[in-house]
């Protein structure tokens, strides 16, 4: 553990006597103790390291206490450094000059050991209160210019501090406003994502999504606490962080990978309809050759398949008219055929969201349903699986209920597995085909649309179940 640092006195004195008496004096408080015998070394002293508190003779030879302590108010190093004057002089002109020279304070001689002694703490007391009062305010212009936003939340979670940059982001009250519950005015406006470990966040960290609005693309902000964890009793410090502009480059990201695929795909597909071809020409003789060639050209289709899917839907034209719910039956029917699902899809829709739509349009849907059956087959250890489709109204929210019968994840795998290439699965059979972009695409635009995505096990059995719950309108 490092040791405090021991405040710096600078005794300045002509008399060797009294800098030793200050010395025995000072020396039991545990001051670091500095010595100049004239002022212009008090001057070199002080330079050179500025001191905590200079104690400083008035009558001495050259350079007197006075123009001493006139100089090291001009220096920007010791302007603000504190001074007592030590003198001999006791009339009233002598003191109103040693005032005007800058002096805090007068010590007469011959002087008392314990009042000496009690003003020196004193000034250093107040010194360090004032510089501390100087870097707060210092730090609190900083934090007020800051482009990132600061809260400070009290126990109870009440905001008792926000910035500017806070209050625009969250489109918080006035500063003059009573305290309020930063829970309760976040409200049904943004939906969270709690951030974990695995994202390298601290405990606490979420990201805030305010779903898209009529004219006005979403808003992301990630809230996090820069700080040590503060004890239950204690205020907390958060910070808020505009990342739409990341989640924009991401979406940047996916239209190019989009305009690129869409370049390769007409040539790889002919390119493996030629393979086949000259495979077929073999008079059922297999070519170990051609038949490598083959199989890469499929596993290369399906990366590109697999990429399209994550971003054929991050183009930003997705989100049109908004899906109603009573074809959800054949829209998942049509998905198994396209699949090559052979047993079907157990789709069961509660009567009251036959007359309800979802803001997303049928694409996007689809995209979205796609992705979570293609991974129930890809993740199945027979690849095979029995699919669950459960659609059920909770209050003002609708809830997809994707289950199937495949295999169970860890806790770990859990955590991540809405991050962009994580694939669960690796640890069971090995590597997979298909690049795991897809579950980090269903958990975007469902956010966006106001609503939340949840992956757990089942419970009855193995298997996983998604979660899909998405804000409804009733058809007009």
């Amino acid at each position: 553990m490092t040791e405090p640092r021991r405040p710096d006195v600078l005794i300045v004195d002509d008399e060797p006597s009294w800098r030793e008496v200050l010395e025995v004096l000072l020396l039991p408080e545990e001051y670091s103790l500095r010595f100049a015998s004239s002022g212009i070394q008090a001057l070199e002293e002080a330079r050179g390291r500025c001191p905590d508190l200079v104690l400083l003779d008035v009558m001495m030879p050259g350079m007197d206490g006075f123009q001493v302590c006139r100089a090291l108010r001009e220096q920007r190093e010791t302007g603000e450094v504190p001074v007592v004057m030590i003198t001999a002089l006791e009339d009233r002109q002598s003191r109103i000059a040693g005032v005007e020279a800058g002096a805090d304070d007068f010590v007469s001689k011959p002087f008392d050991r314990m009042e000496l002694r009690a003003r020196i703490r004193t000034i250093l007391k107040l010194d360090r209160f004032r510089r501390l009062c100087t870097e707060r305010s210092r730090f609190q212009k900083l934090i007020e210019r800051s482009r990132e936003g600061y809260l400070i939340l009290d126990p109870r979670g009440r905001v008792s501090f926000a910035n500017p940059t806070a209050r625009t982001l969250l489109e918080l009250p006035d500063p003059s406003s009573p305290s309020f519950l930063l829970e309760e005015w976040l409200g049904q406006e943004w939906v969270r994502r709690p951030l974990g470990e695995a994202e390298g966040r601290a405990p606490g960290a979420c990201l805030l999504v305010r779903p898209r609005r009529e004219g006005a693309p979403p808003v992301w902000l990630c809230l996090d606490r820069p700080l040590d964890e503060a004890e239950p009793s204690e205020e907390r410090v958060f910070r808020v962080r505009d990342v739409s502009a990341e989640m924009g480059l991401c979406r940047s990201r996916g239209t190019f990978q989009v305009l690129v695929n869409h370049k390769l795909r007409t040539p790889l597909s002919a390119a493996l309809a030629g393979a086949q071809v000259l495979q077929g020409r073999r008079d059922g003789k297999e070519d170990p050759c051609l038949r490598a060639v083959s199989s890469s050209l499929e596993r290369l289709a399906a990366e590109i398949r697999g990429v399209l899917a994550y971003t054929e839907a991050l183009g930003g034209s997705g989100f049109g008219a908004p899906f109603p719910l009573a074809e959800l039956k054949p829209l998942v029917e049509g998905l198994r055929v396209d699949l090559g699902l052979a047993d079907p899809v157990d789709c069961a829709l509660e009567t009251s969201l036959e007359e309800a739509t979802v803001p997303l349009s049928r694409e996007v849907l689809q995209t979205l349903l796609a992705e979570l059956l293609g991974n129930a087959v890809k993740f199945h250890p027979r690849g095979v699986p029995r699919l669950e489709l459960e659609a059920r109204r909770e209050g003002d929210r609708g809830v997809l209920l994707l289950r199937d019968d495949g295999v169970r994840l860890s806790p770990g795998q859990l955590g991540r597995v809405f991050h962009p290439y994580f694939q669960g699965e690796r640890g069971f059979t090995g590597e997979t085909a298909g690049m795991g972009l897809g579950l980090s695409l269903v958990e975007v635009l469902v956010l966006e649309a106001g609503g939340r995505c949840v992956l757990t096990n089942r419970e009855d059995r193995p298997g996983v179940q998604v979660r899909l719950e998405l804000p409804l309108q009733e058809r007009a």
